[in-house]
C-alpha cells in the first residue's frame, strides 16, 4: 500500500519501522518521521537498513501523522 506523507510517496509494505525523531539521518535538527524499510544500503564493511526521513513543522504534527500511519499499517485496533 502506497501512502503520501508530506508529499513523499512511501510503500508501507516495505516499512519495517516508523518512529519520531528530533533529527534526520544526517543529524539535521527538526521534527521527522523516520521510515526504516526492507531495502538495505551496502557500505564497505556493513549493510544497514535503508531509511527515509520526512520533516514536519512541529512534533505534534509529526506525532499525529505517526498515529495515522500506524493505524494504516496495523489497523485501528492497535492504537
Amino acid at each position: 500500500m502506497w501512502v503520501e506523507v508530506k508529499g513523499v510517496l512511501i510503500n508501507l509494505s516495505q516499512v519495517v519501522a516508523v518512529y519520531y525523531s528530533d533529527h534526520d539521518e544526517n543529524f539535521k535538527p527538526g521534527n521527522y518521521l523516520i521510515f526504516q524499510t526492507h531495502g538495505c544500503i551496502e557500505f564497505a564493511d556493513e549493510v544497514v537498513p535503508a531509511v527515509k526521513s520526512v520533516e514536519f513543522e512541529s512534533k505534534g504534527e509529526a506525532m499525529a501523522e505517526l498515529e495515522r500511519i500506524k493505524s494504516l499499517i496495523f489497523g485501528e485496533s492497535s492504537l
